[in-house]
């Protein structure tokens, strides 16, 4: 029997230390959080960090804290992953450096003691790590809530916060993030769902014909179910903040985002909560409603690489030559001979375009002005009519960078070194798109319609 006895006492004490975290370190740990004012009433701040133990557990309690507040960690079930959300007014989590402390089961024990005995808790108790996150702070001007009488904040923040510390999200990869909720009552939720859509459209009216052309054409569309309480169930949902994680894999080409006056490339990631009839939904107002929405614009960026615009035909070194001749006053009165080369037809976003000009003038007018040399993107929009019996096209230029130039004497030539910068958002050279495409040029404005053009491409990664 005591031998029983101590073969089981064994057992406890062997499940027990197995059961126990030893020298848990920090792995590694991100932060997300919402920065729009305007559309939402509160301020969401999503923190996720990963916890390395001695030896494998399955389950591991932590505690957050953070300025006296303290909370459970959610540990998400892909193993020691843990979750903090917590949501505020956007005064009182201003932009700046946010320290949360971590504690275990021991160390929140000494914690709630401490805090009952009034002391500092800084100095009184020592975390066994602590996560910061860089709040940027919130923009745009905050809501205006009018004062009901029965004014009630039931649903305080519905809002998507991107895993992505840019705006900029490259096609092929996996768009991730989360949906915040903060609940003051219990809601019953109907539906809750997720989706990305993406569509390109051209629409504009002829102004001689009066006829309208307008065309759509579909590019993604995603969605997924979530739920706050078990599926398939209409319970309410208890007060309190959620965090519900969210990812849908883009194609390996998308069309970039793009917008103009004649069309436009758009991608939306939105959620939309459906509230069970007798629900009030809407923030500072009793006004019933049965569906709240959030959505949130997405600037996808196409996988457009080197060796894909290298197929299309861009040799290198690529030049452009043309001379021009001269008439005035009902005769000739010379040419200029004008050339553009470049060592690479393909540049990648971002790069400085180096390219080498000669110019000779062997005009005998002298030049009355600089000549200059653009750097231009040249969207090609096509449209169908409203009835789909016409087509129409439209083109529109934008200028990205300019280099200004003195034209050389008559009888003189001279070679420079010209420098052209592509700015960091711009979007690559189209490789397929029905409606609206996107292609670079490089233009010699010499004056006089005297103009040579040398077209080149964009890339949006190197390999």
């Amino acid at each position: 029997m005591w031998l029983l006895c101590s073969f089981l006492c064994f057992i406890l004490i062997s499940s027990t230390i197995a059961d126990t975290c030893r020298n848990p370190t920090l792995v590694k740990h991100s932060g997300y959080s919402s920065t729009d004012s305007f559309f939402h009433a509160k301020t969401a701040i999503v923190i996720e960090f990963s916890v390395n133990c001695d030896h494998p557990v399955k389950e591991y309690p932590l505690y957050w804290e953070y300025e006296g507040d303290v909370h459970l960690a959610a540990q998400l079930p892909t193993g020691l992953h843990y979750q903090i959300t917590f949501v505020n007014d956007h005064k009182k989590i201003a932009r700046g450096q946010y320290d949360i402390r971590i504690f275990d089961e021991e160390g929140f024990a000494a914690l709630r003691k401490a805090m009952r005995s009034k002391v500092d808790t800084n100095e009184a108790v020592k975390p066994i790590f602590t996560v910061s996150y860089y709040h940027p702070g919130s923009s745009g001007r905050e809501i205006q809530k009018k004062k009901t009488k029965n004014s009630m904040k039931h649903l305080e923040c519905f809002d998507i916060i991107l895993n992505s510390e840019t705006n900029r999200i490259f096609a092929g990869t996996v768009l991730s993030g989360h949906l915040v909720i903060a609940l003051t009552v219990p809601i019953r939720i109907g539906q809750l769902v997720v989706a990305l859509t993406g569509e390109m459209r051209t629409k504009w009216v002829d102004k001689v014909s009066e006829n309208i052309f307008d065309s759509v054409e579909p590019i993604v569309n995603f969605k997924t179910q979530m739920y706050l309480n078990e599926r398939g169930t209409d319970d309410p949902v208890e007060p309190g903040n959620y965090s519900l994680p969210f990812q849908f894999t883009l194609p390996l080409h998308l069309p970039s985002s793009f917008q103009a006056e004649f069309g436009f490339i758009r991608y939306v990631c939105f959620a939309t909560a459906t509230i069970l009839p007798g629900q009030t939904c809407s923030i500072g107002t009793t006004k019933q409603c049965k569906e709240f929405k959030v959505e949130k614009e997405i600037n996808i960026v196409d996988v457009v690489r080197f060796q894909d615009l290298r197929h299309v035909g861009r040799q290198r070194p690529v030049q452009a030559e043309e001379c021009f001749e001269l008439i005035g006053c009902c005769r000739k009165q010379g040419r200029i001979e004008a050339l553009i080369r470049l060592d690479e037809g393909v540049f990648l976003v971002g790069d400085t375009v180096l390219a080498k000009l000669e110019i000779q003038n062997c005009s005998r007018r002298r030049p009355l002005r600089r000549c200059s040399l653009f750097l231009l993107q040249e969207a090609l929009f096509h449209s169908q009519s409203f009835h789909g019996t016409t087509s129409s096209n439209r083109t529109l230029v934008k200028v990205l960078d300019v280099a200004s130039l003195q034209l050389p004497q008559p009888g003189d030539r001279f070679s420079q070194n010209v420098e052209l910068h592509i700015p960091e958002n711009t979007q690559p050279s189209s490789l397929d798109a029905p409606l609206i495409r996107l292609r670079y040029r490089l233009k010699l404005d010499l004056g006089d319609s005297c103009e040579l053009i040398l077209p080149i491409d964009i890339a949006s990664v190197r390999t």
